[in-house]
């Protein structure tokens, strides 16, 4: 596979998901390394390497099939930086490079696991470079356990895979310590190269073969469910299995056999995606799926050992209505932003206040209000953001540039989108309770209560907003942002939770704003939305006003009707030459507005309170036929500009 060159941009992220097996028996760690580094790794003795501005162990790599981290260095081994504010280094880098994990207390008589994905990337193979794996025991002496290359093997040019590793038996019952090691030598030659993984997941699994099990879904309606269940499974023992036979029992029926449930051979830690058909009738109120395997390997007689049971409730009228996500990317510094948000804002507002959407909006590098919050989830749809140029992508799912040629365009489509997703029914309510501000402090405490209908595994994203900045004014001439995210309360791309089907959970936050750039306290807004990391599915939003402001924005106006027949309520406003090539003038000009607009609607420039002669920038227009629209004193007139090249 790959990559965008602008990949290579990067130090190190690691990615570590979660492991839901219940027949593992033991999970030493698991880390998401999007917000940061969690407990497990003992930075303190990991390799610290001098960079720009300050040292760093890595920064975050985001690609949207895989959160990972790797090692990015160029020709001479030194790290490369990027335009996201990530430091460059300053060291050369020419030898071995650890990050470590803290000890552990591992478990006797089980299989100790690492695995993890990989991806490799560089412009050419090389023996001079090898990644692996080291443990020490007791705090003794490192010893390497594991090389992707074996010595004097090249280092391929790309590659990805999964792979894992066996801890030796003598580290059962010890405290251990782990560290991946990257050993490069630098070199004169024109080269890159990288080296990501992620998924990284190390834990105690039983020496038989063990599978678990759970729901994949992001809609669900009980009232109209045909049956059907998509399941993920996942080796969770420490063999292989060809062969997984499954049993289920709906609402404490009789056991339904469903037989081999895999096609394939599922290796250890890896997962499958099938579905299955069941039957039985839907109750009122609670319901329950239990799942379980009854042979695997052609092993049987294993109980219910690994039941899954699966709750959802059928009460359609207190289910709440799905509510979309609208990330909007923006920059005071660019052009383009300042009229989209004008349109952008005013319709987002008036979704916002009868609740038909969830409005967020990240600033982006060189902005005075950007956190990387923004650049991390800028970069998590980068395949549909056009390259680096702020977007507005509407519920995870598209670009809205792409939806049409116009604004009002754009708008209406928005309109209609959000519309038809209020008709569905979500798998969760999202509630706020306890929310407390102490603007004197600078802290934000409050609570958010999931109420989900049917359980589920998704990320809870909570961040702290402000309503309106007017701070923020640059050379796009926009001169107020709205909703601009201030904190990401649980990181980039939140936390992952595994959400009950028939009972509420509660999350207590407490945010220290006093570092952010708060313009006025009363003006934070609370947003949050429960997301699959994975598929980028989001499955329900909400936002909440600590105190309610209005926002009072103009409706912008309306692109014109270029078939309409110029209108002469401005006889002494002049548009002149027609056809022009480089230079096109409008005279006879009185605090006016002045529009132009392409043949599909779609407006191209844009000037307030303009007295006398403005000149109109028709150089920077491709040829055609465009509509100019003046308007001031009340009145409207209508030109058509030819353009030539």
């Amino acid at each position: 596979m790959r990559f965008n060159a602008f990949f290579f941009a990067a130090f190190l992220a690691l990615a570590v998901s979660a492991s839901t097996a219940e027949a593992q028996k033991t999970v030493y760690f698991e880390d998401d390394l999007a917000s940061g580094f969690g407990p497990s790794w003992n930075l303190e003795e990991s390799t610290e390497i001098d960079a720009a501005g300050a040292p760093a162990y890595l920064v975050q790599f985001s690609q949207p099939a895989m959160m990972a981290a790797g090692w990015i260095y160029d020709a001479s081994g030194n790290l490369i930086g990027d335009n996201y504010g990530r430091p460059v280094a300053t060291t050369s880098l020419d030898g071995i490079y650890t990050l470590l994990a803290v000890p552990f207390k591992l478990d006797s008589n089980v299989l100790n696991v690492v695995s993890f994905d990989y991806i490799i990337m560089a412009k050419y193979a090389s023996p001079d470079r090898s990644f692996g794996l080291m443990t020490r025991i007791d705090g003794g002496q490192w010893d390497t356990i594991w090389r992707m290359w074996e010595v004097g093997e090249s280092m391929p040019e790309d590659a990805e895979g999964s792979s894992y590793v066996f801890l030796p038996d003598s580290c059962q019952g010890k405290n251990v310590e782990l560290g991946f090691f990257f050993e490069t030598k630098a070199t004169d030659k024109e080269d890159y190269y990288g080296l990501f993984i992620g998924n990284i997941r190390f834990g105690g699994y039983y020496t038989t073969p063990a599978m678990s099990s759970s729901v994949s879904l992001s809609r669900f309606d009980a009232e109209n469910w045909d049956g059907k269940l998509s399941l993920e499974l996942r080796n969770s023992g420490s063999i292989a299995i060809g062969e997984a036979s499954y049993a289920y029992s709906f609402n404490a029926g009789e056991p339904v056999g469903l037989g081999n449930l895999l096609e394939d051979s599922l290796m250890i830690g890896r997962t499958a995606e099938v579905e299955i058909s069941l039957e039985g009738e839907i109750l009122d109120g609670r319901n329950t799926v239990d799942l379980w395997p009854v042979s695997l390997n052609g092993e049987d007689s294993l109980g219910r050992v690994d039941t899954m049971q699966w709750v959802f409730v059928n009460d359609l009228e207190s289910a709440p209505a799905y509510v979309p996500v609208m990330e909007v990317f923006s920059a005071s510094w660019c052009p383009p932003c300042n009229t989209m948000n004008r349109y952008l804002n005013y319709t987002l507002h008036q979704l916002y206040d009868t609740g038909m959407i969830t409005p967020i909006k990240f600033q982006q590098p060189s902005d005075r209000y950007a956190i990387q919050a923004g650049s991390d989830r800028y970069m998590y749809y980068y395949d549909m953001t056009q390259g680096y140029v702020p977007a507005p992508i509407y519920n995870a799912e598209a670009n809205i540039s792409d939806w049409s040629g116009s604004y009002w365009g754009m708008m209406g489509r928005l309109e209609e989108e959000a519309a038809e997703a209020n008709t569905h029914k979500a798998l969760a309510k999202i509630e706020y309770a306890n929310v407390e501000l102490d603007s004197t402090a600078g802290t934000l405490k409050f609570d958010v209560n999931v109420s989900a209908v049917a359980g589920f595994t998704a990320n809870l994203l909570p961040f702290v907003t402000e309503g309106t900045v007017s701070k923020l004014k640059g050379s796009n001439g926009e001169t107020e942002f709205h909703w601009v995210a201030l904190a990401a309360v649980e990181g980039s791309y939140g936390k992952e939770v595994s959400f009950m089907g028939d009972s509420m959970m509660t999350f207590s936050y407490e945010v220290d704003m006093s570092q952010t750039l708060v313009e006025e306290y009363a003006d934070l807004e609370i947003v949050c939305f429960i997301q699959n990391r994975e598929t980028r599915e989001i499955y329900q939003s909400s936002a909440h006003d600590i105190v309610k402001t209005p926002m009072n924005l103009e409706k912008p106006a309306e692109p014109v009707d270029p078939s309409a027949n110029e209108e002469d309520a401005m006889p002494s406003v002049k548009l002149y030459p027609n056809p022009a090539v480089d230079n096109a003038y409008v005279s006879g000009l009185e605090k006016a507005a002045v529009q132009v607009f392409d043949l599909t609607g779609r407006l191209v420039y844009e000037v307030r309170d303009v007295d006398n002669v403005l000149e109109l920038p028709v150089r920077d227009l491709e040829a055609g036929t465009y509509v100019v629209r003046i308007a001031q004193d009340g009145k409207t007139a209508v030109r058509k500009l030819n353009v030539l090249k």
